[in-house]
């Protein structure tokens, strides 16, 4: 039988792999992590915190707001220099 979903193993569709395995083992050691701290939230703390949303979104400042729009497209530039790479954002 031959598998056709090999793909994402392909060393030449993600050539990082090839020098950086221990990379997936870190995402995978994350996504665990972050997988089992979601699972201990429990339905209590959710349902508590969506009801404290509208005060919480109450206390921005419309000029806190309107600044982090005006900003955008600044932020957004400087996103798409960085091709990929980390920002300050």
């Amino acid at each position: 039988m031959v598998q056709t979903n090999l793909l994402h193993q392909n060393p030449d569709v993600f050539p990082t792999e090839r020098y950086y395995p221990e990379e997936r083992s870190s995402y995978d050691k994350l996504r665990h992590v972050v997988k089992e701290a979601w699972e201990a939230v429990g339905a209590d703390e959710l349902l508590a915190l969506v009801r404290e949303m509208p005060a919480r979104c109450e206390a921005v400042e419309a000029d806190e707001l309107l600044a982090l729009v005006r900003e955008m497209p600044a932020r957004r530039e400087v996103v798409i220099d960085a091709q990929g790479g980390y920002t300050k954002y």
